[in-house]
């Protein structure tokens, strides 16, 4: 199952993967184009201030699937 990722920079999603790098590697950090091009149903992880990423709506969109 596919991983996901927003956050509310990209900063803190690296900082986040960095964290635990060996299990968080394969994690794809969306931005709202890789939000709209995946299709692939699968964890959305929110990090830090997730709320103001610019994927948001289309990250739960995929997460709902």
């Amino acid at each position: 199952m596919a991983e996901y990722a927003v956050a509310g920079s990209y900063l803190e999603f690296m900082e986040w993967r960095q964290a635990d790098l060996e299990a968080r590697r394969h994690v794809v950090y969306l931005t709202p184009e890789r939000a709209t091009a995946h299709t692939e149903p699968g964890t959305l992880h929110r990090i830090g201030s997730w709320q103001r990423s610019p994927a948001l709506e289309a990250a739960l969109r995929l997460e709902a699937r």
